[in-house]
This record gives structure tokens, sequence and C-alpha cells, in this order.
């Protein structure tokens, strides 16, 4: 099995950091068969927002992804199915989409794939650039993937081509890329201290050259480094996290009000067999990522005011369990307290995720 880079990075829908060890696992066993495969996500979430920065909803419902691949060999894999999404209170679908997913291994370390993505939530990436909600509700990712590990460091390469043009297109091209790199510094020495240095970039770009569009050219890109100490305490497991993020806007007219700036995260969190429970500390001053989570940017919301620093504690607690192969259950909480303007924002929500596999025939 080829590990999807992920791992406790600070995704934060109920969760996901301790949710997405077990699923973001890519078969490539490869072994000349024709399998079935099923993936599910059933979810709630309800977002209580009150600041100038975001505002509350609820998320219920579910989407489902029937598939079919296929391997004669060692070195590929095709997938095709589809995504079906529906949200409760709609009278059909939300959304339906052809999946189709083509995998080259180039080598027990690297992996090459074309078309649908193999998605972990936000790339393992931290909310603040990255919103894993987006796996909740968006369309799968559509592009090019390179995932890469050793012992060393993991890799995921990407780039999710949003919106595609043609002559006259009254819209612009849009794409979203970006790479998540873990550099595993120290494995486990002899008081069990394991040392990442986790590196992130993001990147949105809206241009081409053959649109109608009188939209300017735009792009934004995020970088990310930081430090991952995990310290082993009995059976659980104690972590300390730290991320300093840069963005950078070029736009002959931006689409907000500032070109750079900047934000840090720092959280600590213990994890038991059952439960994680962390709490951290946000700051901004002119910081957006165009894929971020909305209460963390430096943006008010459309119609509000407000100045472009932020200063936000948290706490999330999450409690996650495995009912079967395959079949994992989230619920949990998640607060941020404003200290600038003493306002506490909240949310809370379940996920239950299938990831079923069964062999219809051996080539």
């Amino acid at each position: 099995m080829f590990c999807v880079v992920s791992g406790r990075t600070g995704a934060q829908v109920i969760g996901i950091e301790k949710f997405n060890r077990k699923i973001s696992l890519v078969d490539t066993t490869f072994d000349s068969a024709v399998k079935f495969k099923f993936k599910s996500l059933s979810f709630f979430q309800n977002n209580e927002y009150f600041s100038n920065y975001a505002k509350g909803y609820t998320l219920p419902g579910y989407w489902v992804e029937p598939t079919v691949t296929i391997s004669t060999g060692d070195f590929w894999q095709l997938e095709t199915g589809a995504r079906l999404s529906r949200m409760f209170g709609k009278d059909s679908l939300t959304d339906k989409e052809w999946l189709f997913r083509a995998t080259c291994k180039v080598s027990d370390n690297l992996l090459f794939v074309f078309g649908s993505l193999n998605e972990t939530p936000n790339h393992g990436m931290p909310d603040a650039l990255y919103d894993s909600e987006r796996w909740l509700t968006g369309p799968a990712e559509k592009g090019l993937q390179i995932l890469y590990n050793n012992p060393i460091v993991d890799v995921d390469v990407w780039i999710n081509w949003e919106k595609y043009i043609v002559d006259n297109s009254p819209f612009q091209e849009e794409f979203t890329a970006g790479f998540t790199v873990l550099n595993h510094i120290l494995k486990g020495n002899n008081c069990g201290l394991t040392v990442d240095l986790p590196l992130y970039l993001i990147a949105k770009h809206r241009g081409g050259q053959i649109d109608n569009s009188q939209a300017p050219l735009e792009s934004i890109v995020v970088p990310s480094a930081g430090l991952a100490l995990q310290y082993p305490l009995g059976n659980n497991t104690l972590a300390l996290n730290s991320q300093q993020m840069l963005m950078a806007l070029r736009s002959e007219l931006p689409s907000i009000p500032f070109k750079s700036g900047n934000a840090s995260y720092t959280w600590l969190t213990l994890y038991t067999k059952y439960i994680s429970a962390s709490a951290g500390y946000y700051m901004a001053d002119k910081f957006y990522s165009p894929r971020g989570k909305r209460l963390l940017q430096s943006v008010p919301y459309k119609g509000e005011s407000g100045d472009f620093t932020r200063s936000l504690a948290d706490v999330h607690l999450n409690y996650f369990r495995d009912f079967a192969p395959g079949c994992r259950f989230n619920i949990g909480f998640q607060g941020y307290y404003d200290t600038k303007i003493n306002l506490f924002d909240y949310s809370y929500g379940f996920l239950l995720r299938l990831n079923l596999s069964k062999r219809l025939i051996k080539l």
C-alpha cells in the first residue's frame, strides 16, 4: 500500500487529521484483477459563526462513489465510476459527475495519477491554507498528481483544473495547484521523539488569452513551513505543531484589498485510542488563501467591515471509532475565540466513512 500524504497536519473538519490516517491509502497491489470499490461519506456539520469574517450554516448530506478498477500488470491501474452527492432538504441530487483515474506505478515509491485525483481531505494541509470542509461538498478534483514516499519524505504534488475555456468563453480559466512535503527528520529515537518538517504550497490562477471575460489576470501563491513534534505518553501521543504561512498576490485589479500578508498557527494535541483533544493559537495579518477556511482569513465577509489582523484561540475535541474494516465514525466539536472582539464561534458534527473493495475477477 502506498500512503498518500496525511497525518497530524491541522485538518479540522471533525478531526479529519486522525480520520484520514487509515483511509488515505492508495491500493498499488495491481494484482491483475477487476475490482468493485465503494466509497461513501455521510456528514452533518453545523457551523455557528457570528463574526464579520464568516457566517454560520449547516451541511447535512452525503456522497457515494461506486467504481470499477482493472489492472493487468504491476505498472498501471484504471478506475472508472461516478460520484453522486446530495444535501438533505433538496429534492434531487446536488451534483453528479463521472470519475476516471489512470494510475501509473513508476516504482515502489512513485505514482503518477491522471484524471480524478487521489484525494485526502485538503491534501493534509492546515485549514487556513485549504479548508477540509471542501472534501464534504466540493466536486472531485481532476488533473494530474504525483505521489512519492520513502522513509525520509512523503510528497503529494497536484494540479486541479477547475474551469476550462475555448475561444470566446465568457469566463476565465481557473486552476489550483499545490504540494505537501513531509520531511521526516527524526523517527522515534531512544526516547520515542519524532520530528517532521512539513512544507506546503497552494496557488490559484485565473486567466487565459482566448476568453471574452474582462476580468484581469490574478495569481495567488501561499507557501508555508513548519515543525511537527510527536512524543509517546504510554499508549497515547502528545503532538506539538507550528506553521508559518505567507501569501502573495499578483493582479492589476486585485479581488482582495491587499497583496501580501502572513499568518501563524501553533497547536498542541493529545491523541488517545479513540479521542483527540487540541488547543491552539492562530494569528494573521493581511492573510488570504483562496481555498482556506473562511473563518481564518483576513478578508471580511461580503458587506461586513473589519480590519485585516486576526487573533484566535481554538479548541478541538474529537471521538473516532472503527466499527469494521473500511468503516469509520467521527464526532467532534471545534471552538474559536476571537481575542480582539471577545467573540466565540463554534461548530460540531459527525462523519461516517465507508471504503470497501471486492475482487470480482482474477485476470
